[in-house]
């Protein structure tokens, strides 16, 4: 069902302006279309009463079923306005967070799971999963924790929106993973029920001196994220079905509008989140080239896989609203590299996104990237088939998968950094979006102490900190999406507010004030 996002207001004379913003879902996504201005000039002259009065209460009829359809569309978040619109948005609703740990999102039986692939060891990174080398076909890491504001009253008669947070590490075994139950605890404290999801990892970079060329474990390793983040969101889904099935007294301590779902993310977890909220499976299959007639699908199973408690027939696309991106980026086919046009066409999807980046990110380019992937060079000191081929944890009658360098000018694919996403795909589909610049941090955040510059324009000293004011701002965006607002600023139906901070803290904490509280900010600020 669309969704209008604010009543009707027209005024009758022998011109009728309506002014009508809604958004109409399709099998794929929710799109915002705009501003439709409905004018009817001198429409009674000449006709007589019994045919005008006929018109007349005809259009008057329209008019009452958009009111009421407005109304009963949008109850579903009136009820979370005394949450969501406050005096001061830099103050928490909510202060008693409890948790739900450990809850598998894994199908109790699905035999062909490839499984969660373990290497003995990492390039370059030790030996972080001695004496395995194979897959791991349990539950495993399939799994998520849940945190709820446990103040909230009203989960029954108005249940709250989610945030989905996918944690980062490079996909990786080997490097030490922050889980960031911190940002999920923030979370809950402004009103989201908020999952931590855990998801298969394991992957091998190239050595140096071959580095930074991507090789065919870091092409699987993102592809099974994108499957277990997908399912889990579908798993989320279809348990709060069941707990709608279930009487009231029967219910569990917690419940949330799955029309409202929101997807945040750090590195890799961030590049998993713009995956499964902007790719299709054909996408996916463009940015992932393969040799031979296996594809990464025929690999590891469909991007949309039948290995999660929630099934395949769940839609979910369309019930994300917003994403949190921290320092990730995405694909796009390395023809495209210089090529705007084409790179913005290629995305169809419109999803709000508010991006925080470090200018100076050596891992994901703040900008975009060239990337290649590793080659069959059976030369001494070469690739050989270790960072080409897997052969290992893929679907039973897979014996190999291999990857496929174009052997052309053209890099395999490119990356587009938060800067470049937002300014070459977002701004230019005119999709909501807002840009945090911080101009001299790394990847991440730094380590608490004097030393620490990745503060984002705050002045803060601490990761806590900075990760609190990182949640500040996405819940006002969320906010903001979740009211309609975002979208009419985009489309210029309300005064524009400032989109990127550079080096510059965003104060904008009060509820449908339409000013601009950045007065040092500017859009055209840069890094110097």
């Amino acid at each position: 069902m669309p969704i209008v996002t604010n009543s009707l207001s027209c005024i009758i004379y022998s011109t009728i302006n309506c002014e009508i913003y809604f958004l109409i879902r399709n099998i794929n996504a929710e799109f915002l279309i705009g501003t439709y201005k409905i004018t009817i000039v001198g429409l009674f002259i000449n006709f007589k009463y019994s045919l005008m009065k006929k018109i007349y209460l005809l259009f008057m009829g329209l008019i009452l079923f958009f009111e009421l359809f407005a109304q009963d569309s949008s109850s579903r978040i009136n009820c979370l306005q005394d949450i969501f619109c406050c005096t001061n948005c830099a103050d928490y609703p909510f202060t008693d967070v409890e948790r739900d740990d450990g809850v598998s999102y894994k199908k109790p039986i699905a035999n062909a799971y490839p499984g969660d692939k373990k290497y003995t060891s990492e390039d370059g990174k030790g030996d972080c999963n001695p004496g395995s080398n194979g897959c791991n076909k349990g539950a495993g890491i399939l799994f998520y924790d849940v945190y709820y504001p446990d103040d909230y009253v009203n989960y029954k008669t108005c249940p709250l929106p989610a945030v989905v947070f996918v944690h980062g590490g490079g996909f990786s075994e080997c490097n030490p993973i922050n889980p960031s139950s911190d940002e999920c605890e923030y979370f809950a404290r402004r009103g989201f029920v908020c999952y931590n999801v855990s998801y298969r990892i394991g992957t091998r970079l190239t050595p140096d001196p071959f580095y930074p060329y991507f090789s065919v474990q870091q092409q699987l390793a993102i592809y099974r994220a994108n499957q277990d983040v997908r399912g889990a969101i579908r798993s989320i889904i279809q348990r709060q079905m069941d707990q709608d099935a279930l009487p009231d007294a029967e219910k569990g301590p917690y419940q949330i509008n799955t029309d409202l779902i929101f997807l945040a993310g750090q590195s890799a977890g961030a590049i998993t989140i713009l995956n499964v909220a902007y790719y299709d499976q054909a996408m996916i299959n463009t940015v992932n080239r393969y040799a031979n007639t296996t594809s990464i699908s025929d690999a590891l199973g469909p991007i949309d896989a039948d290995y999660y408690y929630g099934g395949t027939t769940i839609e979910y696309v369309s019930k994300i609203k917003g994403i949190c991106d921290q320092w990730g980026g995405v694909s796009v086919p390395g023809q495209y590299y210089d090529d705007s046009t084409n790179a913005k066409n290629f995305f169809t999807r419109r999803i709000p996104v508010i991006a925080f980046h470090g200018q100076q990110d050596p891992v994901v380019p703040f900008y975009k990237t060239k990337i290649n992937l590793a080659i069959n060079d059976l030369r001494p000191g070469g690739f050989g088939l270790t960072y080409v081929t897997e052969t290992t944890c893929l679907l039973t009658g897979i014996t190999s998968f291999k990857t496929d360098d174009n052997n052309s000018n053209n890099p395999d694919f490119a990356i587009f950094g938060s800067y470049s996403f937002f300014h070459l795909i977002l701004q230019a589909k005119n999709i909501p979006s807002e840009l945090y610049v911080d101009c001299q941090a790394m990847h991440g955040l730094d380590d608490d102490g004097p030393n620490y510059k990745s503060d984002y324009g705050t002045g803060y000293f601490t990761q806590t900190q900075t990760i609190e004011y990182i949640v500040e701002r996405a819940a006002v965006f969320f906010k903001n999406v979740m009211t309609g607002n975002a979208q009419r600023r985009e489309n210029k139906t309300l005064p524009e507010t400032d989109k990127v901070f550079n080096e510059c803290r965003n104060n904008y904490i009060k509820c449908n004030t339409l000013e601009d509280n950045n007065a040092n900010c500017s859009n055209d600020d840069i890094c110097e």
